[in-house]
């Protein structure tokens, strides 16, 4: 187990650039594709709950919206 979390965590830190691209990439789509401000969906539930407990919005500013 020992071996599989340091083999992980090597290659996350090895392609962290490649891996922070991909999550902004993919966060960026969820907001675009399944954001609604008035729905009760589990994505617009998430994201107001960050904004709310961050007091940001967007992944990188508010142009992602």
């Amino acid at each position: 187990m020992f071996l599989v979390e340091f083999l992980s965590a090597t290659l996350a830190f090895t392609f962290r650039e490649d891996l922070g691209f991909t999550f902004r990439e993919e966060l960026k789509f969820g907001i675009e594709m399944h954001y609604a401000p008035f729905a009760n969906n589990s994505v617009s539930t998430l994201w107001d709950q960050i904004h709310n407990e961050f007091h940001c919005c967007g992944v990188t500013d508010y142009e992602d919206w």
